[in-house]
């Protein structure tokens, strides 16, 4: 979006559309999939689109998601609201939701699926340090983290994990 000329960028989304609604329309193709994962370099969380109201958006940000994306303006916003809007009631992708990480992140918070994301981080991070008995406890989330830390092969991760106390 950041390198493509603003006046094609509603078109682009058009085309976006058509080629979702393709895949998803697709027998069997689209079967069981829920929401669709919104991944591009716009600035902004998609939630701002489909939530314009900040009441309505409770806690997600409207703090840029990209710091490198400067020179973007009023087509760039009308692409976004093009596919956004072929998710809303009534339109063609209806049955579908869309979404990015700014929203999954509140959903998880309120979920308490964070605690996911911290799993996920803790298996692939260069380091590991858990509480030994006295400042913590080797809890199934740190079983799991070490398991996985055993499985990976030839990976950034040096697999060490240590404990403290």
């Amino acid at each position: 979006m950041s390198s493509v000329s603003p006046d094609a960028l509603p078109d682009c989304a058009h085309d976006l559309v058509d080629t979702i609604s393709n895949l998803l329309h697709a027998p069997g193709l689209g079967d069981g999939i829920q929401k669709v994962w919104f991944a591009g370099d716009y600035p902004f969380p998609i939630v701002n689109h489909l939530y314009p109201l900040a009441s309505d958006r409770a806690q997600i940000t409207t703090t840029p998601k990209s710091g490198t994306f400067r020179n973007f303006g009023s087509k760039h916003t009308e692409a976004v609201d093009i596919l956004v809007d072929a998710f809303r009631d009534g339109a063609e992708l209806e049955r579908w939701d869309i979404t990015d990480l700014a929203a999954e992140l509140v959903r998880m918070e309120e979920d308490d699926d964070l605690r996911i994301l911290d799993k996920i981080i803790g298996m692939n991070a260069a380091l590991f340090v858990g509480g030994a008995k006295g400042c913590g406890r080797t809890s199934s989330f740190t079983k799991q983290v070490i398991e996985r830390r055993r499985d990976i092969d030839a990976s950034p991760v040096r697999n060490v994990v240590e404990y403290f106390g």
